[in-house]
């Protein structure tokens, strides 16, 4: 199966083609393992290896992550005397 999309590019408009092919059983579903995409500079593919539906994931992987390096960053604005208008936001 393949799907034409229009997009605009620095040439002008172009039709970007994913072409989809392998289709498998997965749980009920067909879905294809391997599509191929045209673009601008040539093409690029793509191949699943398994798929699993509703699988369970980790909360902790959306987990938002600790502001590490805001706290080098103030030090760095302190140390190079930047007024404490740009400051705002930044954790102390």
């Amino acid at each position: 199966m393949r799907m034409v999309r229009y997009t605009n590019s620095m040439v002008g408009r172009f039709p970007a083609m994913p072409d989809f092919s392998d289709y498998r059983d997965a749980n009920g579903a067909k879905l294809p393992f391997k599509w191929t995409y045209s673009w601008l500079d040539g093409r690029e593919s793509f191949e699943l290896t398994d798929v699993q539906m509703n699988a369970a994931i980790d909360s902790a992987k959306f987990a938002k992550p600790a502001p590490v390096a805001s706290k080098y960053i103030l030090l760095y604005l302190e140390r190079i005397g930047c007024p404490s208008i740009l400051k705002i936001g930044l954790p102390s």
